[in-house]
C-alpha cells in the first residue's frame, strides 16, 4: 500500500511517498541488528536498491546508479546516493539520513570512504 501524505515542514509542505508506516521500517532495522549482534557484525552495508527500499523505504528508479546504505549496530543508518536523488530520499526514506551525495561524473567511492571514516563505520566487522 502506498500512501501519499503532505507533512508540514516549516512554511512548506513536503509530499511523502510512504509504503509502510515508520514502525514497520524500525522493526526491519531492529531485526537486522538482532542478526548483526548474533553474528558479531558492527556495520552492515548494502548497495542493492531492493534491500535499501526494504530497510529504509528509499525507492528509486535509478537502479544503475551506485548507492550505499550503512546500518551500524547502533545509531542512524546512513545512505550515500547521487545528489539528484536527494529529493526522492526526502520523500520516501524513514529512519536514515543522507550523509553525502555526489554529482554525475564523480567517482562515488571517495565520498563513501570519507563518510564511513568520519562516522567510524569503517572499523570492526563490516559486512557488504
Amino acid at each position: 500500500m502506498r500512501v501519499t501524505a503532505a507533512i508540514p515542514h516549516g512554511e512548506t509542505m513536503t509530499i511523502r511517498e510512504i509504503y509502510f508506516n515508520d514502525s514497520e521500517y524500525e522493526q526491519r532495522i531492529r531485526k537486522l541488528r538482532e542478526a548483526m549482534n548474533v553474528e558479531n557484525i558492527d556495520v552492515f552495508v548494502t548497495t542493492n536498491p531492493s534491500n535499501v527500499c526494504y530497510l529504509v523505504g528509499y525507492c528509486t528508479q535509478s537502479t544503475l546508479d551506485m548507492m550505499f546504505l550503512a546500518v551500524p549496530r547502533s545509531g542512524t543508518p546512513v545512505l550515500v546516493i547521487p545528489e539528484f536523488e536527494r529529493a526522492r530520499f526526502e520523500a520516501s526514506a524513514v529512519g536514515a539520513e543522507v550523509a553525502a551525495a555526489w554529482r554525475p561524473g564523480d567517482d562515488p567511492l571517495p565520498f563513501v570512504v570519507r563518510e564511513f571514516d568520519r562516522r567510524g563505520l569503517a572499523t570492526g566487522q563490516v559486512v557488504v
